[in-house]
């Protein structure tokens, strides 16, 4: 399953100062939970909690760092699910392989600049399939062809190359750019993610 793929670990990382308080930052996973903490008893352990629907934070004094481990995995095992331990893929809109010309992309242009208070918009073809054989890149990077039967496009999938496509049609989530190679433009997609076709 492509979940196995993207398996996130839930984690936080500490760093003391000069008063031996140390501040720490987690992963949404635990962000989203934060208002949960009084019910978990974890309160009592901590100097400051807060946080926003990108990272979570907190502070604890030295001394109660191996209590708030013990406490925040237990927190962890009886609250977060298995959904909340995989990267999950907003799709902005779903479009036609056909769909990406140069209107699409002058309309793209408009949307930026692209950040974190204005995210890069992510789009998803349905039911393409391989045209030709995947190929290993670079570090273990997967380029391939797909088609719907009408166009075609490239694909790049950054970390992915031991990823096994599903025999049959799949949906791909991608961010799309424009490639230009000895002044021909072509279509790229940068993959986010891929599942099998409902």
């Amino acid at each position: 399953p492509v979940a196995e793929h993207h398996a996130r670990r839930v984690a936080a990382v500490l760093a003391a100062d000069a008063d031996l308080e140390v501040l720490a930052d987690g992963a949404p996973e635990v962000d989203a939970h934060l208002d949960e903490l009084p019910h978990a008893h974890l309160v009592q352990l901590l100097e400051r909690v807060g946080g926003h629907e990108m990272a979570a934070g907190l502070s604890v004094k030295a001394g109660k760092i191996d209590e708030l481990r013990r406490a925040l995995n237990e927190f962890a095992t009886n609250t977060l699910k298995d959904d909340d331990l995989h990267e999950r893929v907003r799709i902005d809109a779903v479009v036609k392989l056909g769909d990406l010309d140069a209107e699409f992309f002058e309309q793209l242009e408009r949307l930026e600049p692209c950040g974190p208070d204005n995210p890069t918009p992510v789009f998803a073809v349905e039911g393409v399939r391989l045209q030709g054989a995947p190929r290993v890149v670079g570090k273990n990077h997967l380029r391939f062809n797909v088609t719907d039967g009408d166009t075609s496009a490239q694909a790049i999938w950054w970390g992915m190359g031991e990823f096994e496509f599903p025999r049959d049609g799949f949906d791909v989530a991608f961010t799309p750019e424009l490639n230009e190679y000895r002044g021909v433009e072509s279509v790229q997609l940068k993959v986010k993610d891929v599942r099998p076709s409902s």
